[in-house]
């Protein structure tokens, strides 16, 4: 359902363009990125997460970015298409929004990565997920309200 799709599901963001990082700017190339661990919260859907499965690819060519979804390393879905911001970036997709047949609700799912970079070949942060629904039947569908936290560590990819 929407939960299963949401990550296929990215679009356009954007940011600034300011540099920064002291006596270092981040190194253009493609990072992969590695989730470490979820914050514990109240979405049920993270149990089971598959955190040594799923990651990112991230392209760094300052000011552009281009973080993408990948599930055991091959990129699956969509770019999400952001500019650097001096060493960190925000980026938030247009987000998913799904009527649910023969209910009166609609649930959505917006997705973000923000991250910073932490020297000029490093970098770290976290991808959101947050759920919602409106409508009169949301508890009737069993549908969650909440944020997912999964957060990662970033190193510059070896392929």
């Amino acid at each position: 359902m929407l939960r299963s799709l949401a990550p296929l599901l990215l679009a356009a963001c954007s940011g600034g363009t300011d540099k920064g990082g002291g006596d270092w700017l981040p190194e253009a190339g493609i990072y992969d990125g590695i989730y470490s661990h979820l914050d514990p919260n109240e979405c049920a859907q993270t149990q089971g997460f598959p955190v040594l499965e799923v990651g990112l690819r991230i392209h760094v060519d300052d000011p552009n970015m281009t973080v993408e979804f990948t599930n055991h390393g091959q990129v699956d879905g969509p770019a999400i298409h952001c500019a650097l911001d001096g060493i960190s970036f925000d980026c938030v997709s247009a987000g998913e929004t799904e009527e649910v047949e023969g209910f009166d609700a609609t649930t959505t799912a917006d997705i973000g990565v923000v991250g910073t970079f932490t020297s000029a070949t490093r970098l770290s942060g976290h991808v959101y997920v947050i759920y919602g629904c409106s409508g009169a039947d949301c508890e009737d569908i069993g549908a969650e309200v909440c944020t997912t936290l999964i957060h990662y560590e970033g190193i510059p990819s070896e392929g």
